[in-house]
């Protein structure tokens, strides 16, 4: 009797329906630029269900075909982006969107002279590299946007995977829980949850610390027997932080950016050495110039052989005490929040220029660069043709995942990347805007 009049009924059950992407557009781009380099682009594994709970939830609604069978023509699954017409009637119905059709067609559109020639021909590779395990870290982007989320592009987030040993978050906006449930998928969610170890924010703006109470909350849940996650942050953070323990269920130790300045000699009983020697990083943060009191940069440095430093400035001026703490840099990742033509509203808005942030790389001597939280004028991608002055530093895509080891072969996605951004027309919009 469930289907046997004309009303339309969709089931909304969590083990029902199809796994389609949440953010289709972002999806696209990301499937051309892994077409252009996978290495550097993977495919998001999105949520997983597993087979069991799809036919259980089946055996409840009589293990309806959902699309062939006459008697159950007016009962379909609930899915991502599934749309009902109401009115005018010619348009009346559901419009089940089908991503297939839309990333098979990404697959034969990629020219064969965009495709990534990837070499480590690369010169002045540090000795540290040469030799590097692929366990060593990975850093994955999880936001390249400033200010606020867009169609495209998340706020700031960095996850450095430390494989065994654990896991940091660096700056932790809004979605930064669902970026890493998009990229890892819900099994492998639970694990880098609960490996995390530390989250570290650079300052009070809430591009770089929304997302921090879902992130807290989900590794209560999944992790009863871990220790909480310490977070590193400004005074601030803490009174936020204790403001929403007495209405979430959250668990963290505290400890103050000005506790772990790069100029502070470190005793053994230092509150973060225990920390540091289960990752085999010693994390420092360096004071920079923004609008936002207490802003820091952090310089993350292996404590093991072969040795390496990851550098990420958080926003932030120029600064030469980030220089002088980063100097040597194996990965310096900065903010480039405007373009060159910009400079003033970059001063105003204690930001820093494209042009700018790769002198920063210059003057650091950092082996690569990657640039970040791009301004939302530029809702796909920032203006590649002012990286042309530097040939070690590219641009952070969301989602953008690159191992320690790859790293002398980076600068070669550069130009492909350019060609597809020609060809898909990417910086129109910005153009636009």
């Amino acid at each position: 009797e469930f289907c046997e009049n004309d009303a339309k009924h969709v089931i909304l059950n969590s083990c029902v329906g199809e796994d389609n992407p949440v953010f289709p557009s972002h999806t696209q781009i990301i499937c051309q630029l892994n077409k252009v380099s996978p290495v550097f682009f993977p495919i998001p594994k999105d949520s997983e269900k597993k087979v069991e709970q799809r036919m259980q939830a089946l055996d409840q609604i009589k293990r309806c075909d959902w699309s062939t069978s006459d008697v159950n023509k007016n009962l379909w699954p609930a899915s991502i982006m599934l749309k009902f017409g109401i009115k005018p009637a010619k348009y009346s119905g559901l419009y089940h969107y089908d991503p297939s059709v839309q990333l098979q067609s990404v697959s034969t559109e990629i020219d064969d002279e965009i495709i990534c020639k990837q070499t480590t021909a690369a010169t002045n590779i540090p000795p540290s590299l040469q030799s590097i395990s692929r366990q060593s870290a990975e850093v994955l982007i999880l936001g390249t946007a400033a200010s606020l989320p867009g169609k495209y592009r998340n706020v700031s987030a960095i996850f450095v995977d430390l494989f065994d040993r654990g896991g940091i978050l660096l700056d932790c906006g809004e979605g930064t829980l669902g970026q890493l449930a998009r990229f890892y998928g819900d099994e492998e969610l639970r694990e880098i949850i609960a490996k995390t170890k530390c989250v570290w924010i650079s300052h009070m703006h809430a591009d770089h610390h929304l997302g921090l109470l879902r992130i807290l909350s989900h590794h209560k849940k999944l992790s009863q027997d871990c220790k909480p996650i310490t977070v590193i942050g400004p005074p601030a953070l803490r009174k936020w932080l204790r403001s929403y323990q007495k209405i979430e269920d959250i668990e963290f130790d505290f400890i103050f950016n000005a506790d772990i300045r790069h100029s502070l000699i470190w005793s053994e009983n230092h509150r973060l050495a225990p920390l540091a020697a289960t990752l085999g990083v010693r994390i420092s943060s360096v004071q920079v110039n923004h609008s936002c009191r207490d802003a820091c940069g952090v310089v993350l440095e292996s404590t093991t052989q072969p040795s390496w430093k990851i550098v990420y400035s958080g926003d932030t001026r120029p600064c030469k005490e980030l220089v002088s703490a980063g100097c040597d840099a194996t990965l310096l990742i900065h903010e480039a929040t405007h373009e060159n033509k910009l400079q003033d509203d970059a001063r105003f808005k204690k930001h820093s220029t494209t042009q700018e942030a790769l002198n920063i790389a210059k003057d650091m001597n950092a082996f690569r660069t990657i640039l970040t939280h791009f301004s939302q004028r530029y809702p796909k991608v920032p203006l590649l043709t002012e990286f042309s002055s530097s040939s070690n530093a590219v641009a952070a895509f969301d989602l953008m995942r690159v191992n320690l080891a790859d790293l002398p072969m980076l600068p070669s996605i550069l130009d492909p990347v350019y060609r597809l951004s020609l060809r898909e027309r990417w910086n129109e919009d910005a153009e636009e805007t």
